[in-house]
């Protein structure tokens, strides 16, 4: 064999050691960002949800188990809005167009039903991720429950549309206890969750 040839097998094999090194590399960096992300998700106390633009469900994080009772399986039966109040979805849905088109979420407020029945205050929060060609292709969404009521009245799930923190009913009820919801031609007014049945 000549020596050029030599040379260019040893080139090569140099070549396939680099670029095998180098997708080593890469894979145990993927690795470790998705360790990471497992430990978030998994341990979040908020419930973080991944939607295409139509609401199909691509992902719930763990924490909608905990909080909802829901689990993965019966998730990815069902559209992102089933469990959504009736009265607060075309809000939720027009949240979600506004976040397609304009690519900013907003902080809303929505009542979701539980697997027990039950209905629970969630706090959301969307930002969105888009394609290559810079469209909206799919919604992070970011979800708290703030069903359980809270000593500090200052909390803005607290404040009656005036801003005034909203006055006791009774002596036996905080103030807190009572949630407020502003829509755009009304204000719907409800009380803790063991009192919240439509």
């Amino acid at each position: 064999m000549h020596l050029w040839v030599w040379i260019a097998l040893g080139a090569l094999v140099v070549l396939v050691i680099v670029e095998q090194l180098r997708i080593f590399k890469a894979n145990r960096e993927f690795r470790k960002k998705d360790e990471i992300f497992q430990a978030v998700t998994e341990n979040a106390a908020d419930m973080i949800a991944l939607v295409d633009v139509k609401g199909h469900r691509l992902y719930n994080s763990p924490a909608y188990k905990r909080v909802l009772g829901y689990s993965p399986s019966e998730l990815s039966e069902t559209s992102s809005f089933e469990q959504i109040h009736p009265d607060d979805r075309m809000r939720v849905l027009e949240a979600a167009r506004e976040a397609r088109e304009s690519g900013v979420g907003k902080r809303l407020e929505y009542r979701i039903k539980h697997r027990d029945g039950s209905w629970r205050v969630l706090e959301s929060v969307a930002s969105t991720i888009r394609d290559a060609r810079g469209e909206v292709a799919k919604l992070v969404i970011v979800n708290r429950d703030i069903t359980e009521p809270t000593a500090a009245c200052s909390w803005t799930a607290c404040r009656s549309p005036s801003g005034a923190c909203a006055a006791r009913q009774d002596e036996a009820m905080p103030c807190c206890w009572r949630m407020w919801i502003t829509s755009r031609s009304s204000t719907k007014r409800w009380g803790p969750r063991r009192a919240i049945t439509s």
